[in-house]
């Protein structure tokens, strides 16, 4: 349930300790959470009083909920804690960071997450939809079994909480956090302003849920993705690359799925198995739509103008009926994109993304491509020996130029990284780790060949694949370069 209790660590995801009544779901509710006195603590709900025991070893600090939603919604963090302030425009936004042996600060992420958020902020415009937003980073120790074995977050309306490996270099948890962070912080625009009854109204009980995950997970996705090449935090290449990596991932799922089906039964299979197609298809969903809005009005109106005017029209106290909200997007915008959205959102009909690139002056085909050092394009050059309790190399390396020029082969078994023994028990976190690698890192990578020990000591390149990619046409006319202009810088 996203808890965690530890000697000098608390993450409290509340839920986990305050059950669920029906009767009293709607209640207001006053929390009183006792702690050692030298432990910090930080919460975005809201904070009512604090108070000493006798002795002054024990603080009890006492919180307002106006209900179990909001009980649900606002995780805490207690102990050994870093802890930073900065604002970004009218928004408070704290970050709390736990690192078990000090090596990384929120002095040292503060700067990155700023200019990250300050540049959010701008894509944002007026968006101001939270006062306060706090960031809980809980860096794990690989070393540590009983440490958390997942990376990734857990988002919520005005806070998410981060669980990064604490072994990461300052460049790495950078860019993790950016990754991560951005995509939760959108989420003040969808679903915090904007949702359905299901949201609004959840029963806990008995759970029903929305059609339009690809609003609430996938338009944020591409909102996470578009801001940095917007804004300029990166170039039109790396953008064009996420992009790319998201349709070669989603033609690896069930690209003829409805999307708005496989939202409303996401826990159901053949559903929950394409959940992590939201992020994927939905993003390129997100893209889509952006690229109609400025077509059709001349790089007017976009998919964020859109939220905007949702937002204006509903936001955080009025949701909308899940069953009239794309008919009510296509009266506010046009018929290309309600027809869009009938046929590629509620439909089952895969969309053929280079009718939009080709709007925009780009062409997407057969070329080398750049990736990471655990998968090519997407695909993982990895898998598992259950019988045995191996991690070994598959034929796909041979396709990853870093692994096949440092001499990797097929079947090669992947003993220990950096002087960490690799076992199906922590796999996850080690090869979370490998995923993050940046070119320039020293690495020692032991491996079984066939009964020899095989070392691999050298310092990451950038590794390139097979696959397809997204680049500007040369051919491109004025009509088509300057819709792309508007998409991509405004």
């Amino acid at each position: 349930s996203g808890t965690n209790i530890e000697p000098d660590n608390y993450v409290l995801n509340l839920h986990g300790f305050i059950g669920y009544f029906d009767a009293l779901k709607n209640g207001q509710y006053n929390l009183d959470i006792s702690a050692p006195a030298e432990f910090k603590r930080t919460s975005a709900l809201q904070h009512i009083n604090s108070t000493t025991s006798p002795d002054g070893k024990v603080i009890t600090t006492s919180y307002f909920a106006p209900r179990y939603f909001d009980i649900t919604d606002n995780p805490m963090m207690y102990g050994n804690l870093d802890v930073e302030e900065f604002k970004v425009g009218d928004i408070i936004i704290v970050l709390s960071v736990y690192s078990p042996h000090g090596v990384h600060k929120a002095s040292e992420i503060k700067k990155t997450m700023f200019d990250m958020m300050q540049a959010q902020k701008s894509y944002l415009g007026d968006m101001d939809s939270t006062p306060r937003y706090d960031i809980y980073l809980y860096l794990s120790d690989l070393e540590n079994a009983e440490n958390p074995k997942g990376f990734g977050a857990l988002e919520h309306h005005t806070s998410t909480v981060v669980v990064l490996p604490e072994q990461s270099t300052k460049k790495e948890l950078d860019d993790a956090m950016i990754d991560v962070v951005s995509h939760e912080f959108f989420h003040i625009v969808t679903p915090l302003t904007v949702h359905s009854e299901d949201v609004h109204y959840f029963d806990y009980n008995n759970p029903t849920f929305s059609k339009h995950l690809w609003m609430y997970e996938g338009v944020t996705e591409y909102f996470a993705q578009h801001f940095q090449v917007y804004e300029g935090l990166f170039d039109e290449e790396k953008f064009y690359t996420s992009i790319a990596q998201k349709i070669s991932v989603s033609k690896r799922m069930d690209d003829s799925m409805s999307f708005t089906k496989m939202s409303e039964n996401v826990l159901e299979e053949p559903y929950a198995s394409n959940y992590y197609n939201v992020y994927m298809k939905g993003a390129l969903i997100g893209m889509c739509i952006d690229i109609l809005m400025r077509e059709e009005s001349n790089g007017t109106r976009s998919m964020l103008s859109l939220m905007k005017e949702l937002s204006l029209k509903y936001g955080k106290n009025k949701p909308f009926e899940d069953d009239n909200i794309i008919s009510e997007i296509t009266e506010m915008t046009y018929p290309s994109v309600g027809e869009f959205l009938r046929t590629h959102v509620e439909g089952e009909t895969p969309i053929d993304y280079n009718v939009f690139f080709k709007k925009v002056g780009l062409t997407y085909g057969e070329s080398q491509i750049k990736t990471n050092y655990i998968q090519n394009a997407g695909g993982l050059i990895l898998s598992a020996n259950p019988a045995n309790g191996t991690v070994f190399f598959t034929d796909a390396v041979k396709d990853n130029s870093f692994w096949n020029d440092n001499g990797a082969q097929p079947n090669d078994v992947i003993k220990a990284i950096d002087g960490v023994e690799v076992t199906l028990q922590n796999a996850n976190e080690v090869f979370s780790g490998v995923f993050g690698w940046s070119p320039g890192r020293e690495i020692n990578v032991k491996l079984d060949r066939e009964g020899e020990e095989v070392t691999i000591e050298t310092t990451t390149t950038q590794s390139y694949t097979k696959g397809k990619k997204l680049e500007n046409d040369p051919n491109a006319t004025e009509e088509q370069i300057a819709l792309r202009t508007a998409w991509l810088k405004g």
